[in-house]
C-alpha cells in the first residue's frame, strides 16, 4: 500500500494505492472528521489488500482547509463526493465503492438521490440519518447550558480538534436533509448499514426506523458499542466487516 497526497481543485485528498488495483472506495469522513480518519486507514490496510484502493478527502471546513463554516453547505458536500468520484473513475477505474461515516453518511445518502452513482457496494457507518438531532447531541455534550435558543441567538460553538463556528441557518438545512423516509435510491442489499447500539450521538430509535422504512438494506447492529467505536475489538469488527462486504460480489 502506498499513500500519497494531493489537491483536486480545493479538495485536499489521501489516495492509499493498491498495487495493481481493481477498483476503489470513496471513504466519506464524519462531522468534525477529516481524511486523516483512523478508521478511514484501518479500512484501507484491509481493502488494499484485497485489490482497491481507498480515496479519502476532507470536506468543506474540515481537515486542513481553512474556509470558515459559513461556507459549508450539505450541497457542496455531495457536489465534491462527486468530483471525487470522477476522479476516482478516470484515474483509478474499475469497480467503485463507498464507506461513508455518520454526517459522511447522511451526505452520501442525499448524493444517490441527487444523480446516478457509480456505486457497486456501499457502507454506511453510524450514519446521522437525523443529523439535525445529532448536531445537538454534540452541542450540548460541549456545553451544560447548551439550548436551541441559544443556538438560535448565537449559532454552535465547539472545540473538536478546532473551534468550530456554525451558523444556525446549518440546522435549519440538515432538517431538509434528514433521512427518515425511504427512497428507492437506497434499496438493495449493496447497502450495508453498520451502526451502535449504545451510540450516544445518533439515537439508535433513529437508526432503527430508517432501516424499517428501507427494509432492503442489510445491517449489522454492534449492540454494546458507542458512536466512535472506541472498543478497539468493535471498530475492528465493523471495518472487517465494511470490508468483507466490498469483496463480497
Amino acid at each position: 500500500m502506498e499513500i500519497k497526497y494531493l489537491t483536486l481543485g480545493n479538495i485536499p485528498m489521501k489516495i492509499y494505492n493498491a498495487k495493481d488495483a481493481q477498483g476503489a472506495v470513496i471513504a466519506v469522513h464524519g462531522f468534525a472528521g477529516s481524511k486523516e480518519s483512523t478508521a478511514i486507514e484501518m479500512l484501507a490496510k484491509r481493502v488494499c489488500e484485497k485489490g482497491s484502493s481507498v480515496i479519502s478527502f476532507d470536506l468543506p471546513a474540515h481537515g486542513e482547509r481553512t474556509e470558515p463554516f459559513s461556507e459549508m453547505s450539505v450541497q457542496r458536500c455531495i457536489d465534491e463526493i462527486i468530483n471525487v468520484e470522477e476522479y476516482a473513475k478516470s484515474t483509478i477505474g474499475g469497480k467503485l465503492y463507498a464507506f461513508a461515516t455518520s454526517f459522511g453518511g447522511m451526505c452520501l445518502l442525499n448524493r444517490l438521490e441527487h444523480k446516478p452513482d457509480p456505486y457497486d457496494r456501499i457502507v454506511l457507518r453510524v450514519p446521522a440519518v437525523n443529523m439535525a438531532r445529532t448536531l445537538l447531541a454534540i452541542s450540548a455534550a460541549f456545553d451544560s447550558s447548551f439550548s436551541i435558543e441559544k443556538a438560535e441567538k448565537y449559532g454552535f460553538r465547539f472545540n473538536i480538534g478546532k473551534e468550530y463556528e456554525i451558523p444556525f441557518r446549518f440546522y435549519d438545512e440538515l432538517l431538509k436533509y434528514g433521512c427518515l423516509r425511504s427512497s428507492d435510491k437506497w434499496s438493495g442489499n449493496r447497502l450495508l448499514t453498520i451502526w451502535s447500539g449504545r451510540d450516544e450521538l445518533v439515537c439508535p430509535a433513529d437508526t432503527e426506523r430508517f432501516l424499517e422504512l428501507n427494509p432492503t438494506i442489510r445491517s449489522i447492529c454492534i449492540e454494546n458499542s458507542d458512536h466512535r467505536m472506541t472498543d478497539p475489538e468493535n471498530l475492528a469488527y465493523a471495518l472487517d466487516s465494511a470490508a468483507d462486504h466490498f469483496c463480497d460480489i
